[in-house]
């Protein structure tokens, strides 16, 4: 599986249009009733460039590994004791892991992982500001590294989130080709439970011959998303991958958190998955999934079910 980042740089599928860093609004409507109270916290990981855990818009959001949390029988904070407190091979991974470079420095440099964080949560909080949830950040590229690299860097992160019980998994990320080890940790999500929210991707010219996953996998645990402009037609870069049914969403001139503080626009199929992963959080997705499932089962073919309509059934 080779995977791709844009701008002729492997590995990420996100198009990144950064045009300016102005004082960040949201816009407060809520689709969900303001009182429903969400008991669990949905564990959301992020297989990203990393994200600024620093940025004040996204620094309260962060899960806090509980092994690695908590003072150790020496009195020192678990955090930053340099030892790998909860046995799992990794030392201090207190709020995710980068597996590109094997350290608990989930830095973003790219600026790719921030913005996905910051329209979760955006998302999020528009949606239903009672919802309680929290980001795993899994860092698995690293500019320079080769494509190979790049690969089992994913799959660690990949193998990392299952095994750490999240609830679902953003990928704003992909390849034109299947892996047997990628499909079988996809199982392994799947028989735990875990949602896999993954980008289409943003090569158009791919036909169903040549598909974008992980979206493009049949297991009924993914969601595939295709971006679309704001009048509700697919981006002339967005994929489809028509051998699976989609999720249509908004994936243009996304505001949205970037690196130091800052706030920018950014369009792609990333951005839209990050808005439907915020909607699996608030379980806005429960019925869409199984309309998509149903009418996946019954093989129809040429369906096209826009994002309006998604978002009222």
């Amino acid at each position: 599986m080779k995977l791709y980042l844009t701008k002729n740089l492997t590995l990420y599928v996100g198009l990144l249009m950064v045009f300016s860093s102005v004082a960040f609004k949201f816009n407060h409507h809520r689709n969900i009733d303001q009182h429903t109270i969400f008991h669990k916290k949905i564990k959301i990981a992020i297989i990203d460039t990393g994200v600024d855990i620093n940025h004040t818009f996204l620094q309260d959001s962060l899960w806090v590994n509980p092994g690695e949390s908590g003072i150790d029988n020496q009195g020192r904070l678990k955090s930053v004791n340099n030892i790998d407190d909860d046995g799992n091979g990794l030392v201090d991974d207190v709020n995710g892991w980068n597996f590109a470079s094997n350290t608990n420095d989930v830095k973003d440099y790219s600026g790719h992982g921030t913005h996905i964080a910051g329209i979760i949560k955006t998302n999020i909080l528009n949606i239903n500001a009672n919802v309680d949830y929290e980001f795993m950040i899994l860092k698995y590229y690293n500019k320079g590294i080769n494509g190979r690299e790049q690969e089992k860097s994913f799959l660690k992160a990949l193998s990392y989130a299952i095994d750490m019980g999240v609830d679902i998994i953003n990928v704003s990320a992909g390849g034109r080709s299947r892996n047997s080890k990628e499909a079988k940790l996809l199982q392994k999500a799947k028989d735990k439970g875990i949602t896999i929210v993954a980008a289409a991707g943003n090569k158009r010219e791919l036909d169903k011959d040549q598909l974008f996953y992980p979206a493009a996998y049949e297991y009924s645990n993914i969601i595939s998303v295709v971006a679309t402009n704001m009048s509700g037609k697919i981006l002339g870069t967005s994929n489809q991958n028509y051998n699976k049914w989609n999720t249509f969403e908004n994936g243009s001139h996304i505001y949205s958190s970037l690196p130091n503080n800052k706030f920018g626009y950014m369009t792609g199929s990333s951005q839209a998955t990050a808005a439907v992963t915020a909607k699996m959080a608030c379980q806005e997705y429960e019925s869409v999934k199984n309309v998509i499932q149903r009418l996946h089962s019954q093989r129809q073919a040429n369906v096209r079910i826009s994002s309006k309509l998604l978002h009222n059934l």
